[in-house]
């Protein structure tokens, strides 16, 4: 049990000798120790209030505790986790406290690596799948939150199995800040104890941004923005993405261009982007990131919301020569098939056309995938044959 006392032995040797000269046996600290009762002004008799009388320092050297062992703390017992004067850790289905009902991070939390026959969720019924849980760190305003945030990517670093993690902010006009972390507490945990991350409505800052890059290899960006743009972290030499996932609004997308035209580290690149692909931007994203020399894409998928016949056009006509991409994969953000989007026989030929140009002009793809309802199927068994004939070698 995450309650009971553990016994931590150490062995000390004389240095002048080979011989174990002392063993020297301390306690584990108890949770009692580490947490104290927290008694609230305007409500004393709420009695799941509790303090860290230390720091998450103390957490994790003198306790030896994990990510795992504060959710287990938080969560098991429904308890309201005091990570500092201003901030509180507690189960995302309890309301927070009344001052810090304008800023809570939710902490979405999975492991990235799947034990066979691990529960994913509570019911128990769903063998082998990642299991998932989350928590809400509460306080006014990001910069009491900062600390605590800071401190569970200590102990994110300290986990024994890798995690996937998203932090999720309301989804407020302007973007709430996410708390700026020092890099090299963020930096901890993310490669080793953090596999992927996902910030979801987050105003991101540089320090943030840039610390990340350098050392995780899947990152998200859902509906958040990044104050300064990206020069300095996809561009960078240090950057370690290989796996970009990103889901803003055109004007945010279009800050992101020239990163990617000059990225070389980044492999597998998914856009779900809630507008149409047409227009100056868009011809900017072909030209730039798309047909630069630099690219070393290899799974591109796009989700859109509509496309029409020149941005078909302009986009399959800049992947001609790109020289690794072997995955295409384009649909709709909104999945339903109406008559608008069904084309008519000429428009279908065309666009399935363009795809045979592409599939003959470039030796690398190996898969493209797009929407069936606006295929011509005739010419789609030459695309099909080629594909195939080429996977077979």
């Amino acid at each position: 049990s995450n309650h009971r006392p553990q016994t931590i032995i150490i062995i000390t040797q004389n240095p002048s000798s080979t011989s174990t000269n002392c063993i020297n046996i301390t306690q584990k600290p108890t949770m009692a120790e580490l947490f104290t009762p927290k008694q609230l002004e305007d409500d004393p008799e709420e009695d799941w209030h509790f303090y860290l009388t230390g720091s998450f320092a103390d957490l994790a050297t003198k306790g030896g505790w994990t990510f795992e062992e504060l959710f287990a703390y938080v969560d098991e017992d429904g308890r309201v986790a005091w990570t500092g004067d201003e901030c509180c850790v507690l189960p995302t289905d309890m309301d927070p406290p009344e001052h810090h009902e304008s800023y809570t991070i939710t902490m979405m939390i999975e492991d990235a690596v799947v034990m066979s026959g691990a529960d994913g969720d509570d019911d128990g019924n769903d063998k082998d799948k990642p299991k998932k849980r989350k928590l809400s760190i509460t306080a006014p305003n990001s910069e009491h939150a900062a600390s605590t945030i800071e401190g569970i990517f200590l102990l994110c670093a300290r986990n024994q199995t890798p995690l996937n993690v998203a932090f999720k902010l309301f989804a407020t006009n302007p973007r709430q800040k996410f708390p700026t972390v020092s890099k090299e507490a963020m930096q901890a945990a993310v490669g080793d104890g953090i596999q992927s991350l996902s910030f979801q409505f987050c105003a991101l800052d540089q320090t943030t941004i840039q610390a990340v890059s350098e050392k995780i290899g899947d990152l998200e960006l859902r509906q958040s923005v990044v104050d300064g743009g990206w020069e300095a972290s996809l561009s960078s030499e240090s950057s370690a993405i290989s796996t970009l996932k990103l889901s803003c609004t055109q004007p945010e997308f279009v800050k992101i261009i020239p990163s990617l035209g000059s990225s070389q580290k980044v492999e597998t690149l998914e856009l779900l982007l809630h507008f149409w692909l047409q227009g100056d931007w868009f011809r900017q994203f072909c030209n730039d990131a798309l047909k630069s020399s630099k690219s070393r894409i290899k799974s591109l998928a796009i989700s859109y919301l509509d496309i029409n016949d020149d941005g078909w056009s302009m986009l399959l006509e800049s992947l001609h020569h790109h020289p690794t991409l072997e995955t295409l994969d384009l649909c709709f953000t909104e999945k339903f098939v109406d008559t608008f989007r069904r084309l008519d026989a000429e428009r279908r030929t065309k666009r399935t056309e363009a795809v045979l140009k592409l599939v003959e002009a470039n030796a690398t793809i190996k898969t493209i995938v797009w929407p069936d309802f606006q295929q011509d199927a005739e010419i789609m068994k030459d695309v099909t044959a080629k594909l195939e004939q080429r996977i077979l070698k």
